[in-house]
């Protein structure tokens, strides 16, 4: 946590001095700086208590959205694997709730980068959706909606979200997220849409 506090130390201070920041923190730019940031982060996260594996997911994503699409190019995949590993992990709902947080950084700042990952994180993200943890499901939802640009096959993701948000033995909240899910997907996809 100290480590994430000087970062975002770091972040604040060069946005206090520049009136526009394409990278919040130049030293992640040059060369090495990220690769030699991300090693702690990743260790933590793979080997780590619960506790600090959440620290070190929401690390990760403070990390991200601190760089460039550039920077995260050589370290989006040793980024992502990990992410999507720990997130498939039977852990609980904090540690999901960072992993996907982290993930959807990497959607936002970099998505072409993890394209190669795509299936995975709509697996990841739709098994989000019916987690008993609320924070889980938000965070599902919007991931669901930053992923929808980048894939191809839509037409089973939304098979299955309408079928959790229509299964008799569903918890409303969990057939609430359904269609949130559906709502993000449909609002985000720039493919052609599938038939009604």
């Amino acid at each position: 946590d100290m480590y994430r506090a000087t970062l975002q130390s770091a972040a604040s201070a060069a946005r206090l001095g520049r009136k526009q920041v394409e990278e919040p923190v130049p030293a992640l730019s040059r060369d090495g700086g990220l690769k030699t940031l991300l090693p702690p982060y990743l260790h933590s996260l793979l080997h780590g208590d619960p506790e600090q594996r959440e620290s070190a997911a929401l690390g990760i994503g403070e990390l991200v959205r601190l760089s460039s699409e550039a920077t995260l190019k050589p370290v989006a995949i040793k980024v992502a694997g990990p992410l999507i590993r720990v997130g498939g992990d039977r852990f609980g709902g904090p540690v999901k709730a960072a992993v996907l947080e982290a993930l959807a950084a990497l959607l936002e700042v970099a998505p072409k980068l993890v394209k190669a990952f795509v299936p995975q994180l709509q697996a990841t993200f739709a098994k989000a959706l019916r987690d008993p943890a609320l924070e889980v499901r938000r965070n599902g939802v919007t991931a669901l909606g930053l992923l929808a640009p980048l894939s191809t096959r839509l037409d089973a993701l939304v098979t299955d979200l309408s079928s959790g948000a229509t299964a008799d033995d569903a918890p409303d909240a969990v057939a609430a997220a359904c269609l949130k899910g559906l709502a993000a997907v449909f609002g985000n996809a720039t493919g052609p849409k599938p038939p009604s």
